[in-house]
């Protein structure tokens, strides 16, 4: 009898042993499904973060070349006044000096920095 005691009390620890590994490993189950679940939102998050990243730089490249348009289509149009004016000025002294007219420089050297020594009614803003 002392025997079958001492079975039922290695019984009973080795019971309690098992019952305490069940709580730690339901824990880790749970502590798991809780990080999995995280790490899911997480990853989430971040392709929302990108897309939205994404997004926000095509609306600054778009941005971008509406600026760069509108700036190139003012530079032209000054450009263009520029030399209208410059034209004028160059026929005008012509007359007065009995020359042809002829350009002294290509069109390429016209220059935005020409614009401003032009009176400011043909400037555009």
């Amino acid at each position: 009898m002392v025997m079958e005691h001492h079975y039922l009390t290695h019984i009973a620890a080795l019971e309690k042993e098992l019952r305490q590994k069940n709580n730690k490993l339901s824990l880790v189950e749970e502590t798991e499904s809780f990080l999995s679940s995280a790490l899911s939102r997480a990853e989430e998050k971040i392709e929302n973060e990108k897309r939205e990243i994404e997004h926000l730089r095509t609306q600054l490249e778009k941005l971008h070349r509406m600026l760069f348009g509108t700036r190139s289509e003012k530079l032209r149009r000054q450009v263009e006044e520029a030399e209208a004016v410059l034209k004028l000025h160059e026929q005008a002294g012509d007359r007065h000096n009995g020359r042809k007219t002829t350009r002294r420089f290509p069109v390429s050297f016209a220059s935005p920095g020409i614009v401003s020594h032009f009176p400011n009614t043909f400037r555009v803003r």
